[in-house]
């Protein structure tokens, strides 16, 4: 394959990973902000999940919620929700 072919593919399957992700890329920081001062920083602080990839966390909250990962205490976040809190971490804000 040649250079030029290979960074295609590469950009491709970066844009398919992304697109993957669960409404991540249209997220609300500021809603995921405030998600996160009700919901979850009675037990967690913020700097927890630096350097997490938002897509890999996004995963590991619904399947907390979902019930097929453990967690000390129920997640009724929605899908929503949850890519708010994800782009909240990712923004870098405090």
């Amino acid at each position: 394959m040649h250079k030029r072919s290979s960074s295609i593919v590469v950009v491709i399957a970066a844009t398919a990973a992304w697109s993957a992700a669960p409404d991540v890329a249209h997220a609300d920081a500021t809603a995921g902000q405030k998600l996160f001062a009700a919901n979850c920083a009675e037990c967690h602080e913020r700097g927890e999940f630096r350097g997490e990839p938002a897509r890999q966390l996004a995963t590991t909250v619904r399947a907390m919620a979902a019930g097929t990962r453990e967690h000390p205490a129920p997640i009724t976040l929605n899908d929503e929700q949850i890519a708010d809190v994800v782009t909240y971490f990712a923004s870098g804000r405090k």
